[in-house]
């Protein structure tokens, strides 16, 4: 048997008539409406009116009331008369109810004796409904509430809370002890759950069971799945795990063993309206799932939207407590507990207005700050000013001259301007002059260039006409050369036709003559036939041959084989060839690189160059190498670390020769430092320490900066022979200076040994100084890397060796192919004269063969010619005779002569059209010629005419020369004094064309160039006498004016701003503050209320912040639970374990009224509290969550105390969960027995309200 089957403990009544029939909807209006019909968003409507008559006819309100008070009425109506049916009537019967090994339903309720009839709650519905007509009408009559002033748009736009807010007219009256719900006929409000179903979920294979609308407590021994139902429900509606406070991941709750599982969740629809069917499946494999809406394929979103459709949030603590929660809501800061509140209960834009007066806080605070900042800036940048202004005034004056003489500077160009203008009128005018006499000249000459210009026009016209008739001519031309053509033809092909007809005789005497040589062939042909010679034994020949052939094969085979294994040397040998060409490529690259090193110290070290080039041509001098300049042999690994690498060795260590022996120092220097003069820095090793000795005494090794957080030290990011190693390590300690290339260092730690001097970290160079006094207190220096230079361009040395390498084995591989090639050639020689031989042989075979088959060849030849001269003389034979002939060319003759007649006629037409048309030719030619020798004797005419009008025309070229020097020298003039005048600041520019202007306004006569060169001498000698002040004072001056006046204006900006984002604050604390007080106050008069009857004392606070710091609000929770104690706040650590989950527990009913969500859920609150204290909560909880105002509410507990209070609303779910439950279990036997007062099966708990039965 399943360890996890699941069965239900029984099935639920159905309603009894008090409950359908009106009892829970016979209130006023409530709080809020689960339909559809009435949701309302956001509080737009809240307290507000609109324009009717005085008995409220038009309000939407009351219209909506006296609807509603209607339909109470009808279903009151219905209730009274169920009451004559009985108590219980027909739907009171209860079925009986089995469960299966996969199948889990809802445990049984059974009304108590005490509890009232039907026709009791029908006339306690009447009763409420005359109350609220009365309220109604006195709503009607006080006339609608005048609507609250709206505020801008971005204040009013709140999130839609999906719950009608409280009216605060006169309606509000209705709201009693027991503020109804809007209900079904089945008592569930929009958004319960009615229905759960779990399948390979947790610890359970099948259940599914039903709630009930109000208070379901759902018990069973720990281990059964109590908050595996906690778990599915906040999964199901499409909450992440972490919800929950358990595993993080949704696989996780695949039952083990189980590939798949899934939850369905069936929530109640808005009133009229279907339910909504929520289903998550879960995948192990993957860590997947899916989700199914009313049955189709749905995304997460839209599971989210349906469900925030219902006001559903199984994420606030306030309405869904699951038990690895419980301690983290006594330990949440009063300013979650806030939030959290306000998203649960009130009114439904509290969240959003308390969001919004955070941000506008925050705003406030921002600006009020820099308000402050910037006005103490101003106030000492005016401060600053005031010293400097007696300087700035002498400097002004000084700066006032200056301008004077730079405008008469200008003024003196501007003049010479001024004169060059007045030459370039004159010439101006005189230019307009000699035009005006050169167009009279030109209008008493049109007459007669109007008639040349005619003769001009009547001459092309000429001309066109007679290009047409020569082009009509040469058309006919091609016409007549076409047909002489034909004519030509056709005589060529008649002449032969006549010569085929001559010769027809002598071709019929040699056709004779051919029959008859071909049937004597044929004759002696057959003759030879008919003798035909004996079959010639060749089988020994035609062995030596095969065998020949098979031989030859076998040394074609092996030729074939000796080239194919040459080709393939050849192609390994090309891809060496490649391989080679490919490395010295690259090492070309790598000596560029070094090349580049050398060309940037040619630039900066002149001498170290020469140095170089010295030492590569003495190198052998030298005991051991000499190395180059440090910067030339070392190379960088990792391209990151090169500014690095670079901060730690400096100019004078880069440009340093290393010597490995003192001789070798003591020759270099001498050579180059004493004879050649050059400035170098030379180092020698010898007796220095190794670096394995340096590395080996170093404070910290590689394992021990790692664990500091550092990734190497700068030793091991460079690559260079050992002598230079040396030196960097002797020189530069580069063996001793870590390197981090992120941001992961444990400063303190390293600090903490007092050993590390220097470390590269966070792009910076840093060096650490220990005290030597006290606590040796670390003083750290850094020093910001900049970018590499030197080290840039680095030559790769283990990628050197390596290509050298490559080139050494590409050469010994070359060697030898080259030496296998030489082999399979000799081998190749021998198989081809091996060949030759065979071919010879078999040459001599096919000889003796034909020899012995040549008279049966020869007779074979003579039947092949047999036959083919038969075929020749049939066809002879077949040929037409000469008769038939000569009829088939005379039929020629006569087709041919009948063209030629009609080609000639056609001709002879096309002739004579041509005579005629060239006659008119001839005329239009010679009217054209006429016309010619007319128009050169009136253009001769004409020319004679114009000589004073090209005398005028001189004239005027040359006064447009004039004025064109003239407007040169003007453009030069004003080009120079506009030059002039751009060298001048903007300001003493605007002064010179203001003056400019003044002068034009007054038609004054402008300075000449001699007042204006006396008045330039005054100004600057007055110039030379005015005393000096720094430019520097009065730049800063006008700096700190410019920020001054910027200053001004961003303060009024500011100022504006924030009177702004204020007034917008004060809004929305208008409307937040009073709802958000009222909500609080409700909620700490029922937490202190419960307190009291436990014998405790408790209250909720509002806690409340200065200087708009509204992300400070919050609630505070205060709880007594001893008389010799204080109010003292609610915190995880303060109170006990039992007495905070009293205290939630407490709390969370506070709100069961005062819920937006339509369910809410607690899981095992009751744990570590003792009896008294979990008799009292339990009790208030049944009263509280089964009025009709409460919504559904669960409650997961493990045990429950006996002789309890219940209550006919409520519903006790017991999980009957383990291996050994039966097949099959009926539990209406059981419920049976228990009511009949039997022993044995069935424990009974009784209160003062109702009775539960659990099995």
């Amino acid at each position: 048997m399943s360890a996890s089957r699941a069965s239900a403990s029984g099935s639920r009544n159905k309603p009894l008539p008090s409950q359908t029939n009106g009892v829970a909807a016979a209130a006023s209006n409530g709080r809020r409406s689960r339909s559809s019909a009435t949701r309302q968003r956001g509080n737009n409507d809240e307290g507000s009116g609109l324009d009717g008559d005085a008995d409220g006819e038009n309000d939407p309100a009351a219209a909506r009331q006296r609807k509603r008070l209607r339909q109470i009425k009808h279903e009151a109506m219905d209730g009274a008369a169920a009451a004559a049916r009985g108590p219980m009537g027909d739907s009171q019967t209860q079925p009986e109810a089995e469960a299966s090994t996969s199948t889990a339903r809802t445990s049984s309720l059974t009304p108590p004796p005490s509890m009232p009839t039907a026709s009791d709650a029908g006339s306690t519905a009447l009763a409420e409904i005359k109350r609220e007509e009365q309220m109604l009408n006195s709503h009607s009559q006080a006339g609608p509430s005048q609507a609250t002033d709206g505020e801008d748009e971005e204040i009013e736009a709140g999130p839609s809370s999906g719950r009608q807010t409280q009216p605060e007219t006169a309606a509000a009256a209705f709201q009693s002890d027991e503020n109804a719900i809007e209900r079904d006929a089945d008592g569930f409000i929009p958004g319960s759950i009615v229905r759960v179903k779990l399948e390979n979920f947790l610890t359970y294979d099948s259940v599914e069971f039903a709630p009930g609308p109000h208070l379901n407590m759902i018990i069973g021994p720990n281990g059964t799945g109590k908050s595996a139902i906690v778990c599915a429900i906040a999964l199901g509606l499409g909450w992440k795990p972490a919800t929950l406070g358990r595993a993080k991941d949704v696989a996780a709750f695949v039952k083990q063993g189980q590939e798949d599982g899934f939850t369905e969740i069936e929530l109640k629809g808005p009133i009229g309206e279907r339910n909504t069917v929520i289903k998550r499946i879960i995948h192990r494999k993957n860590n997947q799932n899916e989700y199914r809406l009313n049955g189709k394929k749905a995304t997460s979103n839209e599971i989210k939207e349906a469900v925030q459709h219902f006001d559903i949030d199984v994420g606030n603590l306030c309405c869904f407590l699951p038990q690895d929660k419980v301690a983290e809501f006594a330990r949440m800061d009063p300013s979650r507990l806030l939030i959290e509140t306000e998203k649960a209960a009130g009114d439904g834009n509290l969240e959003h207005w308390h969001e919004k007066l955070v941000g506008y806080g925050a705003e406030v605070r921002d600006l009020e700050g820099k308000l402050q900042e910037e006005r103490d800036e101003q106030q000492n940048l005016e401060q600053r000013n005031e010293v400097l202004s007696r300087d700035v005034d002498r400097f002004e004056e000084k700066r006032r001259l200056e301008d004077e003489v730079a405008l008469l500077e200008v003024r003196l160009p501007f003049a010479e301007y001024t004169r060059a203008r007045t030459a370039y009128s004159k010439a101006r005018d005189a230019k307009i002059e000699r035009k005006a006499d050169l167009n009279a000249l030109r209008q008493a000459n049109q007459p007669l260039e109007r008639k040349v210009d005619d003769m001009k026009e009547e001459q092309r016209k000429l001309e066109s006409r007679k290009q047409r008739w020569e082009e009509k001519v040469k058309k006919l031309d091609r016409e007549i050369m076409k047909h002489v053509k034909t004519v030509d033809e056709l005589d060529t092909d008649m002449t032969d036709l006549y010569g085929s007809m001559e010769n027809m005789k002598s071709r019929e005497k040699m056709h004779q003559s051919l029959i008859a040589k071909l049937k004597q062939e044929i004759a002696t042909l057959e003759a030879i036939i008919g003798q035909q010679p004996q079959q010639a034994d060749t089988s020994d020949v035609d062995q030596a041959l095969r065998q020949t052939r098979a031989s030859m094969r076998q040394i074609e085979e092996r030729q074939r084989a000796i080239q194919e294994r040459i080709e393939d040397i050849g192609i390994e040998n090309h891809s060496l060839h490649s391989t080679k060409d490919e490395t010295l490529r690259k090492l070309q690259r790598l000596d560029d690189a070094r090349g580049r090193k050398i060309q940037m110290l040619r630039t900066a070290d002149a001498h170290a160059v020469k140095a170089i080039e010295w030492l590569r041509a003495n190198q052998n001098l030298f005991q051991q190498k000499v190395y180059e300049p440090v910067m030339l042999e070392v190379s960088v690994k990792d391209s990151r670390a090169t500014a690095h690498v670079e901060s730690c060795i400096n100019w004078q260590q880069m440009r340093t020769f290393v010597c490995q022996t003192r001789a070798d120092y003591d020759l270099f220097t001498r050579e180059l430092v004493d004879k050649h003069k050059l400035k170098l820095n030379v180092s020698e090793l010898e007796g220095a320490r190794s670096t394995r000795q340096m590395e080996a005494q170093r404070p910290f090794q590689i394992d021990d900066i790692r664990r500091m957080g550092f990734d190497d030290f700068v030793c091991n990011l460079v690559e260079a022979p050992e002598p230079v190693m040396q030196f960097l390590y002797s020189s530069c300690n580069v063996h001793t200076i870590p390197v981090a290339f992120g941001d992961t260092v444990n400063l303190e730690q390293a600090e903490s040994t007092k050993q590390l001097r220097r470390y590269i970290a966070n792009g910076a160079n840093h060096t650490i100084q220990y005290s030597e006094y006290g606590n040796r207190l670390p003083q750290t220096m850094s020093r910001d890397l900049n970018a590499p230079r030197t080290l840039t361009q680095t030559a790769n040395q283990a990628e050197k060796k390596r290509l050298e390498q490559v080139m050494k084995d590409v050469a010994e591989k070359l060697s030898e192919t080259e030496s296998k090639v030489g082999e399979l050639q000799g081998d190749l020689a021998r198989e081809k004269e091996a060949m030759a031989e065979e071919k010879a042989k078999k040459e001599d075979l096919e000889r003796q063969r034909q020899d012995a088959l040549r008279a049966l060849h020869e007779w074979e030849r003579a039947k092949v010619d047999a036959d083919q001269k038969r075929k020749r003389l049939d066809m002879e034979l077949r040929k037409p005779s000469a008769q038939q002939e000569r009829q088939r060319i005379a039929k020629q003759l006569e087709s041919k002569t009948l063209k030629r007649l009609e080609a000639v006629s056609t001709l002879h037409g096309i002739v004579v059209d041509q005579v005629q048309l060239r006659a008119e030719v001839d005329v239009a030619l010679l009217a054209e010629l006429q016309h010619a020798s007319n128009y050169s004797a009136w253009k001769s005419y004409l020319h004679t005419k114009d000589n004073d009008f090209i005398e005028a025309e001189n004239r005027y070229k040359d006064a447009s020369l004039a004025l064109e020097q003239a407007k040169k020298a003007c453009d030069k003039h004003r080009e120079s004094a506009q030059a002039r005048l751009d060298l001048l600041p903007q300001e003493v520019k605007d002064r010179f064309e203001e003056e400019q202007q003044q002068e034009a306004d007054r038609n004054e006569p402008a300075m000449d160039i001699g007042q204006i060169q006396s008045q330039l001498f005054e100004k600057r000698a007055a110039l030379e006498l005015a005393q000096g002040v720094s430019p520097a004072v009065v730049e800063a001056y006008k700096k700190r004016a410019a920020q001054i006046k910027s200053l001004d204006e961003s303060i009024i900006i500011k100022e504006r701003d924030l009177v702004k984002k204020m007034t917008k604050l004060e809004k929305i604390k208008e409307k937040w503050y009073p709802e958000l007080d009222r909500l609080v106050k409700q909620v700490s008069e029922k937490f202190s209320a419960a307190f009291d009857r436990i014998g405790c004392a408790g209250e909720v606070r509002l806690s409340e912040a200065d200087d708009h710091h509204y992300e400070k609000w919050g609630i505070d929770i205060l709880v007594k639970f001893r008389d010799s104690e204080n109010l003292q706040l609610l915190t995880g650590q303060r109170q006990s374990g039992g007495e905070r989950s009293l205290s939630t527990i407490l709390y969370l009913m506070s709100l069961t009224e005062l819920y937006r969500c339509p369910f809410s859920l607690v899981d095992e609150i009751n744990q570590g509290m003792d009896q008294r204290a979990e008799r009292a909560v339990h009790d208030q909880m049944v009263e509280v969550t089964c009025r009709s105002s409460a919504g559904q509410y669960f409650l997961i507990t493990p045990k429950l105390l006996t002789e309890l209070r219940y209550h006919e609303r409520m519903k006790v779910l017991i999980i009957n969960n383990g291996e050994w439950m039966p097949e099959k279990l009926s539990l209406a036997r059981y419920a049976k027995l228990a009511t009949g007062g039997m022993a044995g099966g069935a424990a009974t708990a009784s209160g003062s309200s109702g009775r539960a039965i659990v099995v």
